[in-house]
């Protein structure tokens, strides 16, 4: 591992990350809050949504947790981190659900713990995704690193003072 990666991974704190983006969803959701969130914001909460899911279960518990939901979005956020390699990825892992739109809707009302036709699918794009290089923390620092100051600063200027 060369010296880059190494302060990338160290630089990339997930509970920190995970921390910022429940702080935006909470603010994001306050009664009275009504100045829209940068993009940035959005684009935080869903590389912790990622990583958090990558990290803990691959794309088929990416998958499973999104239940469908935000899934144009999480390629978006791919692309404005400059995550080229975790978006072609993510892209096979879409496709797999979209060969099987059955398998997936069965997938999605499961309980994830059994045998599903595009669970082991799922699980063969995680695997070779885990081989690759690089992942999405050396990939997004740059710009997730960037968006995190916009998205905070964005907290700063919007939440009431105590």
């Amino acid at each position: 591992m060369t010296q880059e990666n190494t302060s990338t991974e160290d630089a990339f704190d997930l509970d920190a990350l995970c921390a910022l983006a429940e702080r935006l969803q909470q603010h994001q959701s306050a009664p009275g809050q009504q100045q829209a969130a940068p993009v940035e914001a959005t684009d935080v909460v869903l590389a912790a949504f990622l990583a958090r899911n990558l990290r803990q279960g691959g794309f088929a518990q990416l998958i499973f947790n999104a239940q469908g939901q935000y899934l144009g979005e999480m390629a978006k956020m791919l692309q404005n981190m400059n995550a080229s390699n975790t978006l072609h990825f993510y892209e096979q892992a879409v496709r797999v659900c979209l060969a099987d739109k059955a398998g997936y809707q069965s997938f999605l009302s499961s309980d994830y713990v059994g045998a599903l036709a595009v669970k082991n699918p799922l699980h063969e794009v995680s695997m070779d995704y885990y081989e690759s290089s690089p992942q999405f923390a050396q990939e997004a620092w740059p710009s997730l690193s960037k968006a995190c100051v916009i998205a905070i600063q964005w907290l700063n200027e919007t939440e009431p003072q105590a």
